[in-house]
């Protein structure tokens, strides 16, 4: 529901969260009346009660040290959504956009600097936007947020600043992603060119998940976020769950629009349930020189999940851009109108589906491989998911660096608590243990580079898409052609 408020109360909004984020700053500020009537200790006991992002803004230089400059942002990501600045007019009604202009409005007056976004083209087009950018020596962009694969992509081209070389990052500030996250994002190593947390939203709306019809789970006895809580929603548990609901409805033989299915999904899913059972298909050795994972873990995965989506006689598994008689738009429709119990999309989706879904569906990570996986872990799409990285053509990386990082701080009480209340506001998922499953999710974000962009991700899409069952065979073809495509990955991230 979009917060129908006037520009007025926006303003007002911005300030008012700027008085209360900065007060304690301020009211500890060291003055000579406090030096002489306050006992020794108190400066102690102050500094012990500051929050992070308290501590982190009294290091932040002062206004003036900034220049007044103008501060642009570029921006390209797979849906067009410009996540880092708009204008008063531009944000007013949508609960995102008025976070980000508060978010940016608290920035500014703490740094006095100007922030502003522009598109840079087509997310497609990112590599070659950025080559221009940095060929021509041009510092239009003093930061970019964009498609995460193709920020890694302009890495590989040595078009991105290392932002763990510079001193003005520290990616153990609470408003980054997690250390795991960043891990993934090196692969490995300690070399950082990109970054997100609480400063963008689009890579927690590019997480998959799995939804799920209530009523149609109930009458069947099925629980799954007791299974969820259990660590009994596995591989196994779900592919029987599904076997519940698959059947040839009106009897002709045929699996249409007519009929019901387990889930419905697109020929990505194997994709999905590799990095749900925390495999990277894509992996580098000591050297820096790619492989694709051949472990008998990962061929066990990928078989107990092709030998349920390969079956065409079967109706678990609807996968979308392969079933002719149904298709994307058709498809689209089978789960919210009740002819599927679960389907398989992105939290991006979910927030879509509670307008247009009468019935009640609930929200699940990604089932792990078996009981004895220790975690959830939830895809990531890399096309759609974004993250911040500085161009090699800007000469000042490291006021840039205090420039996010005031961001991120000032991001974690605006744009992430706007972008997570987005997701879970409704009637339709309003229960608590959506709210607790979407915690999970958030919190197991699992980076493979094994996804859109990489040669394997299509041809794996191919053999689902052709429902049949080749995985190994595949791996093992196209192991010298991952390793060409990824040679320049030593180049610039650091395996000794």
């Amino acid at each position: 529901m979009k917060n129908q408020i006037t520009r007025t109360n926006i303003a007002i909004s911005a300030m008012l969260l700027l008085a209360s984020l900065m007060s304690a700053c301020s009211n500890h500020a060291d003055t000579s009346d406090a030096v002489t009537t306050q006992p020794a200790d108190t400066e102690t006991n102050v500094q012990e009660s500051l929050t992070p992002e308290e501590e982190f803004l009294r290091t932040v230089p002062a206004a003036d040290q900034f220049g007044a400059d103008d501060f642009i942002i570029g921006w390209a990501q797979q849906y067009d959504v410009n996540e880092a600045a708009y204008t008063l007019e531009e944000a007013e009604g949508d609960a995102i956009n008025e976070a980000i202009y508060q978010r940016n409005l608290m920035t500014e007056e703490k740094l006095g600097i100007k922030i502003s976004a522009q598109n840079i083209g087509s997310w497609l087009d990112i590599p070659s936007a950025v080559a221009k950018l940095v060929q021509a020596d041009a510092d239009e962009y003093d930061v970019l947020c964009m498609s995460t694969v193709q920020t890694f992509n302009c890495v590989l081209q040595g078009y991105m600043h290392e932002l763990s070389a510079l001193d003005n990052m520290d990616f153990t500030h609470p408003w980054w992603d997690t250390e795991a996250i960043l891990e993934m994002y090196s692969h490995g190593t300690d070399d950082v060119y990109f970054v997100s947390g609480d400063i963008n939203y689009q890579d927690d709306f590019a997480l998959g998940a799995v939804m799920f019809n209530k009523k149609l789970c109930a009458d069947r006895d099925i629980e799954p976020y007791q299974d969820v809580r259990d660590g009994t929603w596995t591989f196994d548990t779900y592919h029987r769950y599904l076997a519940e609901f698959g059947s040839d409805v009106d009897g002709d033989g045929k699996y249409t629009v007519d009929d019901m299915y387990g889930t419905m999904t697109g020929s990505g899913v194997l994709s999905y349930f590799l990095a749900s059972a925390g495999e990277h298909l894509i992996q580098f050795d000591q050297d820096g020189n790619a492989y694709l994972n051949s472990s008998e873990r990962i061929f066990n995965v990928a078989d107990k999940v092709l030998r349920v989506t390969s079956d065409k006689n079967s109706a678990q598994y609807c996968i979308m851009d392969a079933n002719a008689r149904i298709g994307w738009e058709l498809g689209g429709t089978m789960f919210p109108n009740g002819h599927s119990a679960f389907a398989e999309d992105s939290i991006r989706k979910v927030t879509e589906l509670r307008f247009s879904m009468e019935a009640d569906f609930g929200i699940l990570p990604f089932p792990k491989y078996d009981e004895a996986q220790q975690s959830y872990y939830s895809p990531l799409s890399t096309a759609a998911a974004t993250a911040y990285s500085i161009p090699v053509s800007n000469d000042d990386p490291e006021t840039d660096a205090w420039v996010l990082e005031v961001m991120g701080c000032y991001s974690t009480d605006t744009v992430r608590y706007a972008a997570m209340e987005t997701a879970l506001t409704g009637k339709l998922i309003r229960d608590k243990e959506s709210e607790e499953m979407l915690d999970l999710i958030f919190d197991t974000k699992f980076y493979d580079l094994g996804f859109w962009g990489s040669n394997v991700y299509g041809s794996i899409c191919a053999m689902v898409h052709s429902y049949s069952n080749k995985f190994v065979s595949t791996v093992e073809s196209m192991q010298k052609q991952t390793a060409k495509q990824y040679e320049a990955v030593k180049d610039y991230y650091s395996f000794d």
